[in-house]
């Protein structure tokens, strides 16, 4: 009997080290597989945001100033510029134009200074934009990652609760059975009489039954004795 609770007991741990293998195994899957997920969502938000960058620069290029709003003195130096040509003074008029075209030069730069600066700060904003989709996405999954976690902790706390029951519930039986067996070896030690009869069962011999045995060995007994006498006589 000992040894059969041994094996039981053996085999219910067996039986709980294969379960919580398989639920390790089975948590394990599922990490990996939303690890992968969320890789692959990264992944084509990266590319989605690369793309749009990409569309956003060569929008811009095509919109690079190639001439400014010209000044209002610019303007009236060109006008100058003008009159003394159609005047004849060809000289004067190069000395104005050649100070209009720095003067034109250097508001051009200006403004496509502007516009560079300009497009930076756009472009800043959209970096700005899609950082913040990709922060949002790894910090739900780092959420989701936490409750899987926890999941997963108090899915195998429920699996060890479970194993310690069944223990306890396989020792009380145990117990019981020791404690049954016990009572039945005390009464077989103070009643001796106790035998076994058909079917394994136990029969035991009532008072009169053992008075009974008694009367014929004595009977016995007294006819042997009796026949002695008899011959002793008779000799």
């Amino acid at each position: 009997m000992l040894e059969r609770h041994a094996q039981e007991r053996e085999q219910a741990e067996k039986a709980y080290k294969e379960e919580l293998q398989e639920r390790n195994q089975l948590w394990d899957e599922r990490l990996k597989s939303f690890q992968k997920e969320v890789v692959e969502h990264a992944q084509r938000l990266k590319q989605q945001h690369v793309a749009a960058l990409q569309h956003f620069k060569e929008k811009m290029s095509s919109k690079t100033p190639i001439k400014a709003q010209w000044s209002r003195e610019l303007l009236k130096q060109r006008r100058i510029q003008s009159y003394l040509g159609k005047q004849g003074k060809y000289l004067e008029a190069q000395e104005v134009k050649q100070s209009a075209d720095r003067m034109e030069q250097a508001e051009l730069q200006a403004a496509i200074a502007a516009f560079q600066s300009d497009v930076i700060g756009k472009e800043q904003t959209i970096r700005v934009k899609q950082q913040t989709e990709m922060d949002i996405l790894l910090q739900r999954a780092a959420r989701t990652r936490e409750e899987i976690r926890k999941s997963r902790t108090l899915d195998l706390q429920r699996c060890h609760q479970r194993h310690k029951n069944v223990m306890r519930e396989l020792a009380a039986i145990q117990k019981q059975e020791v404690f049954r067996f016990d009572q039945l070896m005390q009464k077989k030690v103070q009643n001796p009489y106790t035998g076994i009869g058909f079917g394994g069962q136990r029969l035991s011999q009532s008072p009169s039954s053992r008075a009974h045995f008694n009367a014929v060995d004595y009977s016995t007994d007294d006819a042997c004795g009796s026949g002695g006498e008899d011959s002793s006589m008779k000799g």
